[in-house]
């Protein structure tokens, strides 16, 4: 792989919110029923009108009054399931189409024949290189239920995965494939014909080697599910420190401070990944081109790819989002958010950036725009200012507990905070969900540890598929993860199990001259130890004890 400038993108300029919010929530506020649908023909111009047409002005929460101005009637859920999709497998080959195995055949194939072709010369007698075969799509699915199954059984090394020692031995991974032929796929393992360009050439994209995977998860993910109308954009961490320009250092994750930044748009209730996309970081490609600011361009990126503007969704985002010409182009949009904001962007009223006393709030308002900042603790050096054009000027009291506190307490907070909290917490969670069963092994390829844990991603949104079509007999996520490992190695084993024919029957016969041969089955030179046989199978001419010729899977049958 070709050496790559080391970039690192400090990600402090992502700070935590001004407060820390309680999560504490409440049910948010049915929409009206006499909402009124803005005109189609120019939506951008009355939408300003209303947001705009006002200065900022302060409110009280008794003077609050009137109507939810966008009307949100998408038909939410999985949506264009066959009808054929019954088993874990189905729904996560919904997203891993045959296509992309073909693909990955293909590719891996022409990688593979490309770099035998070039150091075949220059190999070693005993390299495992100079036995590869082209790889099936069977072969394909098995290496791909391979990498699955280690995210639920881990183990230190690749080797020990396929130990032979008594306390250590899996039989299933032997079954699916051996570990010499799952090293070689895992080399040549490639989704695009090379060569590409390399840093600093023309042309050069630190994404283009896993691109075909992030086209189609994006492709499949909107076109079998569509949100509710909570959704909320976030960053994830996928964590590595290979040299590339990708990498990000962000000191605030607590999994991962190091590794790939992918921007995420997800549904808040539950947790399902909408659209994402990679940061390439500021040698990339201009994501802030207009001046607007990063965090407005990824919004609207993230909306459009989904194509979820002008159809009445409620975004979340947090500080590093959220801006007042953000909140105003996506009202014209016909789209609602909500989120906190700092100190310091343009267009704030004066009336929120005062001090507050603990537990004291205030409001203000322009138009359908409303500017919140609520003080809840004495220790909290600075109010937390919220923004939102859906809340109301409203608060309620709940139940908290706090350090030293003899049991709860109530404070009364706004319910534009409380709706914050409630539906902010969606990319944490899928990534909560996705790290559980991930096998997060280090590998020189970047682009590898990023297209495995897309992969995972598919069987986590295949899962919140599964569990909205059967809510009332859906099984736990480690039994589905399970099943779609099975599945997916089920033809392997097929294959690997079928006996052989009876013309070809295999019989031991004795080695030529009394000598000895290491016996195929139960030796291990690293493990246990080396075992001789004076006997041999009758086709391969391997060593094999005649107690251990049920286990012998003779390669020459195989073929």
């Amino acid at each position: 792989m070709s050496s790559e400038d080391e970039y690192t993108d400090s990600g402090s300029e992502h700070e935590p919110d001004d407060s820390d919010i309680s999560s504490d929530s409440d049910s948010v506020q049915s929409e009206d029923d006499s909402q009124v649908d803005l005109d189609l023909e120019n939506p951008g111009e009355e939408d300003d009108e209303i947001v705009n047409a006002n200065p900022w002005m302060r409110v009280y929460p008794e003077e609050q009054e009137g109507e939810d101005a966008l009307v949100f009637n998408q038909n939410s859920g999985p949506q264009n399931i066959p009808d054929n999709c019954q088993h874990p497998v189905d729904y996560f080959l919904l997203f891993f189409t045959i296509e992309l195995l073909n693909t990955l055949v293909t590719q891996t194939n022409n990688y593979a024949k490309k770099f035998i072709d070039e150091k075949l010369a220059t190999l070693k007698h005993k390299s495992m290189v100079r036995h590869w075969k082209d790889v099936t799509v069977t072969e394909m699915k098995a290496f791909i239920t391979i990498i699955l199954n280690m995210g639920l059984c881990r183990k230190p090394t690749i080797f020990a995965y396929w130990s032979k020692t008594r306390s250590q031995h899996c039989s299933w991974y032997h079954d699916v494939m051996g570990r010499h032929r799952f090293q070689l796929i895992l080399k040549f393992f490639h989704f695009v014909r090379t060569p590409l360009p390399t840093p600093g050439q023309p042309g050069y994209n630190p994404c283009a080697r896993f691109a075909p995977l992030i086209e189609v998860a994006n492709d499949r993910f909107k076109y079998y599910y569509k949100p509710r109308q909570e959704l909320l954009v976030d960053e994830s961490l996928i964590g590595t420190k290979n040299k590339t320009q990708l990498i990000q250092y962000m000191p605030n994750k607590h999994h991962h401070q190091w590794g790939i930044k992918i921007w995420v748009l997800c549904e808040s209730v539950t947790a399902y990944v909408v659209a994402f996309f990679v940061y390439k970081g500021k040698r990339g490609a201009a994501d802030d081109e207009g001046g607007l600011g990063l965090g407005h361009k990824v919004v609207i990126k993230l909306l459009n790819m989904a194509n979820l503007l002008r159809k009445g969704y409620h975004v979340f985002v947090d500080n590093f989002f959220s801006s007042i010409g953000l909140v105003r182009e996506l009202f014209s949009a016909r789209t609602y958010l909500t989120g906190t904001i700092r100190r310091n962007r343009k267009g704030l009223p004066a009336l929120v950036k005062t001090q507050l006393q603990p537990g004291e709030s205030a409001y203000s308002r322009q138009g359908n725009l409303l500017a919140c900042s609520f003080r809840e603790k004495k220790n909290q050096k600075n109010p937390v200012i919220m923004i939102s054009t859906k809340s109301k000027e409203t608060s309620r009291v709940i139940q908290t507990r706090r350090r030293g506190a003899e049991g709860p307490i109530e404070v009364r907070k706004p319910d534009v905070i409380l709706q914050y909290n409630k539906y902010m917490g969606g990319v944490d969670c899928s990534d909560m969900m996705l790290y559980c069963y991930l096998d997060e092994r280090r590998t020189l390829k970047y682009w590898k540890k990023v297209a495995f844990t897309l992969i995972s991603r598919m069987v986590v949104n295949s899962y919140i598929i599964y569990s909205q079509r059967a809510p009332r007999c859906v099984m736990t996520r480690y039994k589905f993860t399970t099943q779609v490992v099975d599945g997916l190695a089920k033809d392997a084993l097929e294959i690997r199990d079928t006996p052989p024919g009876p013309s070809s029957s295999i019989t031991i016969i004795q080695i030529p001259d009394k000598k000895e041969r290491e016996c195929s089955v139960c030796s291990d030179p690293k493990g246990a130890g080396r075992k001789r046989s004076r006997t041999m199978c009758s086709v391969c001419q391997k060593g094999l004890h005649g107690t251990c010729l049920h286990q012998h899977k003779c390669k020459k049958l195989q073929k």
